[in-house]
C-alpha cells in the first residue's frame, strides 16, 4: 500500500479551508491545517481539530510565523499546498447597507477604503502566499508531484470586472432591481480586486519559473460565491459542491494547467 499524500492548508479553521482540508482527509490525505496565532482560542479552532489534522500556526501578515511553521512541519515532502487566507473589507459605515443587500466582501464605492486597509488586504491575500510557498518549497521538491493552489476569484480578473447587487430574497423585487453592471461601469470592491489581480498574477509568474520542472504545478481556483464569514454567510453556490470540485481540478491538474484560474466546475477562467 503507498503513503498517503501531504497537504497543507493555510487557513483552515473555518469557510473553505475547513471545508476543503476535510475533503482531503475524506480522500485518503495526510492533512496539516494553519490557524492564525490570534484565533488559538476560537472555537472555529475544535472544527479544525475534529478532522485528525496537524495543527500549525501561521499569520501571513508577520514572515516569522511561517517560518517557523515551515520549520515545525519538518523536513518530509509535501504533496499539496493550498493557500486559503482572504478577508473582508467592510468600512464600518456601509457594514448595515451590506447586511440588507448581502454583498461583500467590500463596498462598492471605489475610494471607500483606507491605504492601510488595501495594503493589509495584499498582505494577506497576496504577499502571504508567496512566502508560504517560499518557505514551504524545500518540502514541495520532495514530492514526486507537487500541487500548489489558492483560492483565488474571478473578482481578480480584468476580463470579467462586473459587480452586482444580489438580492435577499424574491420578495425583494418588488422594492428593489437586481443590478448587473456591465464591465468597469462602476467598478468598486476595489481593494479585493487589486489582491486577487496580484494573487493570479504571482501564481501565473512562479509557474513561468518553474514552467522547465515537468512536475510542478501551480493553480488557482474560483470558488464561486459561497456563504461563509467573509461573504456574511450570503451566497449562490453550494460550499460543498465548490470544495468538491476544486479538489477534482487539483487532483486532475497536470502540467499544461500550470499557471491557470479554473472555477471549480474546471473551467479554465481568461485572467
Amino acid at each position: 500500500m503507498s503513503p498517503s499524500k501531504n497537504v497543507l492548508v493555510v487557513g483552515a479553521n473555518r469557510g473553505i479551508g475547513l471545508k476543503l482540508l476535510q475533503t482531503f482527509v475524506d480522500r485518503g490525505w495526510t492533512a496539516t491545517g494553519t490557524i492564525r496565532p490570534q484565533t488559538i482560542t476560537d472555537p472555529s479552532v475544535d472544527d479544525l481539530k475534529a478532522t485528525g489534522a496537524r495543527i500549525l500556526e501561521v499569520d501571513y501578515t508577520d514572515e516569522s510565523t511561517i517560518a517557523e511553521a515551515a520549520k515545525q512541519y519538518g523536513s518530509g515532502p509535501l504533496d499539496c499546498l493550498v493557500n486559503c487566507g482572504g478577508m473582508p473589507d467592510i468600512v464600518p459605515s456601509f457594514k448595515a447597507i451590506l447586511k440588507f443587500l448581502g454583498v461583500g466582501p467590500q463596498p462598492f464605492d471605489w475610494d471607500a477604503g483606507s491605504g492601510e486597509r488595501i495594503l493589509e488586504m495584499f498582505n494577506i491575500m497576496s504577499v502571504g502566499p508567496y512566502l508560504a510557498i517560499k518557505h514551504f518549497m524545500p518540502n514541495l521538491k520532495k514530492s514526486s508531484v507537487p500541487k500548489i493552489a489558492a483560492i483565488s476569484s474571478e473578482f481578480g480578473c480584468i476580463s470579467s470586472n462586473v459587480s452586482r447587487i444580489h438580492l435577499l430574497s424574491q420578495e425583494k423585487k418588488s422594492d428593489f432591481l437586481v443590478l448587473v453592471f456591465p464591465a468597469n461601469e462602476r467598478g468598486g470592491f476595489l481593494g479585493y480586486r487589486m489582491a486577487k489581480a496580484a494573487l493570479n498574477q504571482q501564481y501565473k509568474t512562479i509557474a513561468q519559473a518553474f514552467k522547465e520542472d515537468p512536475k510542478m504545478i501551480f493553480l488557482t481556483l474560483e470558488p464561486g460565491y459561497v456563504a461563509t464569514r467573509l461573504t456574511g454567510w450570503k451566497g449562490e453556490d453550494d460550499i460543498e459542491k465548490s470544495v468538491q470540485g476544486m479538489y477534482e481540478v487539483i487532483d486532475r491538474a497536470t502540467q499544461s494547467d500550470s499557471g491557470f484560474l479554473f472555477n471549480y466546475h474546471g473551467k479554465k477562467l481568461e485572467f
